[in-house]
């Protein structure tokens, strides 16, 4: 096969790879080297410039394990770090190697070694190793050129998605950490009763899936549920702590916090798709929900599916002013609000997964809850 063909075999393997797939985009790299430059070893290194460090990331063609080692390729590579350089050292028989033992175990004659370099920067080396004199001809030195500059640009793009992916985790990681502060927030202040939020966030992500809600949106779906009454901290304490019946106008500040809550999050962009449970978790199925009065499938489907296992843990749990309802009571009342309050057909499957018990049911609960805002029971 012509040098040519195996170029375009190449670009298509390391096309099919993922393009975080660093093991695989080497195998297919050296696979190439062994067929077009006949080298008997061939290896990769990744160049850290923070800590002046390497890191094997993959090698071909050797005997041992012991080149995994970085530290057996630091004096070899030296020159290639510092300089930026090819450097090529035709006899490692000399004296000054013998002292290295993997050079010795090996039988490595020639060593060759290219700078990977992407975006300006030094990403790695690319190490060849023969046990024999290397005698390289004009178009073998063209084809390692290539295949030197296709590595490093290979290399560059898998670092730069590798680093991408690490800042998006540590972003995911400092959204929860802020989720997860604003939602202790609210039981800390008694907004929420102790642990209903860790309940009904559970029970959602559980319903979700069964619903086969794609595993990349639960994420979203978790911390809505976490946020679902975030806005309440903009409700001022003596309206939630009333144990009288709200006036219109106190109602009207109440029915405000799913906008409060949608304005709070909105500065954080990232947790804008869990914006759905928090702006529409008291939205009803025949419109006559609030903020804004959306009904059937207008209503996202992350808030039908929390108003349910909302409504069932409130009614589940214990409050100063009444006690939690038996499991059939509150499994009819959901039935009995399905297609007004509630997605009928998601009402229907949820009941249906309680009564099978595929669906964990939190134990009856009971906790402070301020004042009687339980829309549930009081005003539906």
């Amino acid at each position: 096969m012509s040098k040519q063909c195996l170029m375009c075999q190449l670009t298509r393997e390391v096309a099919a790879y993922d393009s975080n797939d660093l093991r695989g985009v080497l195998a297919s790299v050296f696979q190439y080297i062994a067929a077009t430059l006949g080298v008997h070893a061939v290896d990769v290194l990744l160049y850290d410039a923070a800590t002046l460090t390497l890191k094997h990331a993959g090698g071909r063609g050797f005997h041992t394990r012991a080149f995994e080692t970085a530290s057996v390729h630091t004096v070899l590579a030296a020159p290639v770090i510092r300089d930026r350089r090819v450097v090529l050292n035709s006899d490692l028989r000399k004296p000054e190697w013998a002292q290295s033992q993997e050079l010795v175990n090996e039988g490595f004659v020639t060593y060759l070694g290219m700078p990977l370099v992407a975006d300006n920067q030094l990403k790695g080396i690319l190490e060849i190793f023969q046990r024999e004199a290397l005698n390289p001809n004009a178009l073998w030195l063209e084809t390692l050129d290539e295949i030197t500059v296709y590595t490093a640009s290979a290399l560059g793009q898998i670092l730069r998605i590798r680093q991408l992916l690490r800042a998006n985790a540590d972003l995911g990681s400092t959204c929860d950490a802020i989720v997860e502060a604003w939602s202790r927030s609210l039981e800390l202040r008694d907004y929420e009763p102790k642990g209903h939020i860790q309940r009904v966030t559970d029970m959602t992500v559980e319903f979700a899936r069964t619903m086969s809600v794609a595993e990349a949106e639960l994420v979203h779906v978790r911390r809505g549920a976490q946020l679902h009454d975030i806005g309440k901290l903009d409700i001022p304490d003596h309206i939630l702590v009333k144990t009288e019946e709200l006036t219109d106008l106190e109602w009207e500040i109440i029915r405000r916090h799913p906008v409060t809550a949608y304005e709070m999050l909105a500065p954080i962009e990232a947790l804008h798709p869990a914006r759905d449970i928090p702006y529409c978790h008291h939205e009803k199925w025949d419109g006559t929900g609030y903020p804004r009065g959306i009904k059937g499938e207008e209503i996202p489907l992350a808030a039908r599916l929390f108003a349910l296992v909302d409504t069932w843990d409130t009614l589940r749990s214990e409050r100063p002013y009444r006690k939690a309802w038996p499991e059939n009571k509150a499994r009819e009342y959901i039935s009995e609000r399905a297609g007004k309050q509630f997605d009928p057909q998601l009402a229907d499957t949820f009941v249906k997964l309680l009564e099978s018990g595929k669906m964990a049911k939190p134990k009856t609960s009971s906790g402070p809850l301020l004042g009687r805002y339980d829309e549930v029971i009081i005003k539906v």
